[in-house]
C-alpha cells in the first residue's frame, strides 16, 4: 500500500506567501477590467469608422488602425491586451501548480510551473524592457521569431532582463544573470531547467539532465524524494514569484498611467511578507544546504527600517514583518506604539 505523503508544515508560509503572490497578480487583471485600465481611446473621424471597428477582431483590428491611419495606437493596443492575456495564463498554472505541490503531486507541479516562468515571464520581461523590439517582432515578423528558444537565448534576454529590472523600484533585489540561470540553465544547480526538464520527460538523455540507470524521472519518487523536491521548490519559488510581481506591477502603472489605489499600502504589505519568508528560506536554507551549496542565489537578509513613530530601529524584524503581512498589525518594542502597515507608507492617512 502506498504511504501517504503529506505537506510539510515548515512550507506553510512559503506557500501560502506563493499563493499570496498569486492573488495580488490577478487583482492587477480585476482592477484593469473594472476601471478600464485596458481599454484605447481613438478619435475616429466619423460615425462609419467607429462602427466597422466593432465588428473586426484580432488581425483584422490591427490592419484596419494600420490601412485607416492609427497605427500610432498600435503599440498601445498591445500593451493592453497582450498584458493582461499573458498575466491571466500566467496566474492560472501558477495557481493549478501550488494547489498540486499542496497535494504532494510535484511532478505535475513542476510540469506546471515550466510553462509560466519560462515563457509568460519572458513575454513580460520584453514587454516592459524592450516593448518596441516586441511589439515589432509581433506584428511584422513570422511567428517563428517569437519562438521562446530563440527569445530566450543568454544575449537576447539578459539585456531585456537588465533593462526591465532598471525600471522596478527595488531593482537591487535582482540579478539579471541569476534570475536568468534560475530558469533556463540546465548546468546550474540551483536552476528550475532540471527538475522541470525530469518532470516533463520520463527519460532525458542531455549529460547534465541524463537519466540514472535502472529509473525513470520523478516516477519512483519516495518520501525522501519529494522531501527533497519541496526543499528546492521553496527555497527558489518566492524569489521568481516576488520578480514577476515587480515587473507585473511596474506593467500595470505603466498601463493605469499612475500607481493604483492603496498601492502604497499594497506594496508595503508584499514587501513585509517578502521580508519574513526570506527569513524562513534562509533558516531552511542553511539547514539543508550547510556551507552554501546556493551560493549563487541572492542573499535573502531581512532589511532593517525605524519605528515610524519613534524614529528606533525596530527589533525582530521577522516577528515584526511577519505580523504585519498575517495581519497588518505590529507593536514597536521600544516605544509600545501599535503600528499599521500605513504608517509605513509616508502618507498621512
Amino acid at each position: 500500500m502506498t504511504k501517504l505523503i503529506y505537506f510539510p508544515s515548515q512550507y506553510q508560509f512559503i506557500h501560502d506567501y506563493c499563493l499570496f503572490l498569486h492573488n495580488y497578480l490577478m487583482e492587477f487583471i480585476i482592477f484593469g477590467e473594472n476601471f478600464g485600465s485596458f481599454n484605447i481611446s481613438i478619435n475616429f473621424s466619423d460615425e462609419m469608422e467607429a462602427k466597422c471597428i466593432e465588428d473586426l477582431q484580432g488581425e483584422e483590428i490591427w490592419k484596419w488602425l494600420e490601412e485607416k491611419g492609427y497605427s500610432d495606437k498600435l503599440g498601445e493596443l498591445l500593451l493592453k491586451s497582450l498584458f493582461p492575456a499573458l498575466l491571466s495564463d500566467f496566474c492560472q498554472f501558477i495557481y493549478e501548480a501550488l494547489s498540486c505541490s499542496e497535494r504532494a503531486r510535484l511532478t505535475v507541479a513542476y510540469s506546471l510551473l515550466r510553462k509560466p516562468l519560462k515563457e509568460n515571464l519572458a513575454y513580460l520581461e520584453w514587454l516592459l524592457g524592450d516593448p518596441e523590439k516586441l511589439i515589432n517582432t509581433l506584428y511584422n515578423e513570422p511567428a517563428s521569431s517569437l519562438a521562446i528558444h530563440i527569445l530566450s537565448q543568454k544575449e537576447n534576454l539578459i539585456p531585456v532582463m537588465r533593462s526591465a529590472i532598471s525600471r522596478l523600484v527595488y531593482q537591487e533585489m535582482y540579478e539579471p544573470t541569476t534570475i536568468y540561470e534560475l530558469r533556463y540553465e540546465k548546468t546550474a544547480e540551483y536552476s528550475f531547467e532540471k527538475l522541470w526538464n525530469k518532470a516533463i520527460h520520463l527519460v532525458t538523455t542531455h549529460k547534465e539532465l541524463e537519466t540514472e540507470p535502472q529509473n525513470l524521472n520523478f516516477i519512483f519518487s519516495g518520501e525522501d524524494a519529494q522531501k527533497t523536491q519541496w526543499d528546492f521548490l521553496y527555497i527558489r519559488l518566492p524569489l521568481i514569484l516576488n520578480y514577476a510581481t515587480d515587473i507585473c506591477e511596474s506593467l500595470m502603472v505603466l498601463i493605469h498611467g499612475d500607481i493604483l489605489p492603496d498601492g502604497k499600502e499594497r506594496f508595503m504589505h508584499r514587501a513585509f511578507g517578502w521580508m519574513a519568508c526570506s527569513h524562513e528560506i534562509a533558516e531552511v536554507s542553511d539547514t539543508i544546504l550547510g556551507s552554501g551549496e546556493d551560493s549563487n542565489l541572492p542573499p535573502l537578509d531581512l532589511a532593517t527600517f525605524p519605528c515610524p513613530v519613534c524614529g528606533s530601529e525596530l527589533k525582530d524584524l521577522y516577528r515584526v514583518s511577519k505580523d504585519l503581512f498575517v495581519s497588518g498589525r505590529t507593536k514597536c518594542s521600544k516605544c509600545g506604539k501599535r503600528l499599521h502597515i500605513r504608517d509605513f507608507t509616508n502618507d498621512d492617512a
